[in-house]
């Protein structure tokens, strides 16, 4: 088996490895911008609390996530999702100019090469565009829902929301929301 440092060549077709990777291929953002405003969350209270903001933007626009400190431990079969088998994203280009070309990219370079470490062990479910998994009916569908089965029932793991150019981050980085445009998305992620 070839070597690559302490890297073997099999290392590199599993989940840990490409979940450790950052999306490669070329991707051009127009800058469009996402409103919101839903009137669902109308009656949800903004963000209001001091943030404590474990993500920030240098001046070069690089993004820098410190998220492991805050991580639960890992279980005894997160080695086993880990040595799943996983490719990484075909080479191709993005253009970011509607929120479903921001989905096929995160669905395309994030969620698929992830997902492949949950095919067992329980196996995760994604769905778009549907209602939230809720025993109270809901209105509203949510762009991406990822479940589990669990006990025989259907159970979300993760709910997204796609936007576009839409938070400000140096308003989120203060760790104080701010602005009627930042405060209805604050509503929104409440909700």
């Amino acid at each position: 088996m070839s070597q690559r440092g302490d890297i073997t060549m099999a290392h590199l077709n599993t989940a840990e490895y490409h979940m450790g990777e950052h999306p490669t291929n070329p991707v051009k953002n127009t800058r469009y911008k996402t409103a919101t405003g839903k009137t669902w969350a109308d009656d949800v209270h903004p963000i209001t609390n001091q943030l404590v903001v474990h993500t920030y933007a240098e001046a070069d626009g690089r993004t820098n996530a410190i998220f492991e400190p805050y991580m639960e431990p890992m279980y005894d079969d997160d080695p086993h999702r880990g040595r799943e088998y996983a490719t990484a994203p075909n080479y191709r280009k993005w253009r970011f100019e509607y929120e479903a070309d921001i989905e096929n990219w995160f669905h395309t370079e994030v969620s698929n090469v992830v997902l492949s470490a949950w095919a067992r062990y329980p196996s995760i479910l994604q769905t778009s565009h549907n209602k939230p998994l809720s025993a109270e009916p809901i209105s509203q569908n949510v762009d991406a829902t990822y479940s589990a089965r669990i006990n025989g029932a259907r159970v979300p793991v993760i709910i997204g929301e796609f936007k576009r150019n839409i938070i400000k981050t140096t308003v989120w980085q203060s760790g104080n929301v701010k602005g009627e445009g930042q405060k209805a998305l604050s509503r929104e992620l409440r909700g």
